[in-house]
């Protein structure tokens, strides 16, 4: 009884956002996921398209040139972030510990609503694949900041997203520890 009781108070998290609601949510969030995993942040990288990275240029009267660098909403597909899985709450076929997995942001520039990430910190987060299209993704590349002699493309079928958007997205901290027994108690509750 006080465990129901329990889950079913309402649940705030400090240093991550606050999550509005009871642990019918997070059953909820974990229901509309294919993973629910702790892990950690290893690396942010820009998921472009080359082909639309395009510079223009035209001569001035003056004899100068005016070179206008594109717009970066026009070549940016999104943002890749790399983690470190520390522990799975629940499992997918591709889902391990210490494996590494990548997270699908996507959007040319962070917003109020973007998931945040920093590299070296813990989240639990709520994944679901990445339901690709193609043909928006044709020619997408992952660009590395350092320079490379080859090209990762990117491959949305081994790409994850967050469940809700930042909704399915929680930084841990010693406040909110809490959170991860919360979560696994409406893991076990609804059996997923």
């Amino acid at each position: 009884m006080l465990l129901a009781m329990y889950l079913l108070s309402l649940v705030c998290i400090p240093d991550g956002g606050q999550f509005n609601g009871n642990s019918q949510d997070w059953v909820a969030l974990a229901g509309n996921s294919t993973a629910v995993i702790v892990g950690v942040a290893e690396k942010q990288l820009t998921v472009v398209h080359p082909d639309r990275m395009v510079t223009t240029s035209k001569p001035l009267p003056d004899g100068k040139v005016l070179v206008e660098l594109p717009n970066r909403a026009d070549y940016v597909e999104g943002r890749v972030i790399r983690i470190r899985i520390v522990e799975v709450l629940k499992r997918d076929g591709k889902t391990k510990a210490n494996g590494v997995i990548s997270i699908f942001v996507p959007g040319a520039t962070l917003t109020d609503v973007s998931p945040a990430f920093e590299e070296g910190q813990h989240y639990l987060v709520f994944l679901s694949r990445l339901a690709a299209d193609p043909q928006k993704f044709a020619g997408a590349t992952i660009h590395h900041d350092a320079p490379s002699a080859w090209e990762e493309r990117f491959n949305p079928k081994s790409q994850y997203v967050i469940v809700q958007d930042s909704g399915g997205l929680v930084h841990l901290s010693d406040q909110n520890m809490k959170v991860m027994d919360e979560v696994r108690a409406a893991l076990l509750t609804a059996r997923l």
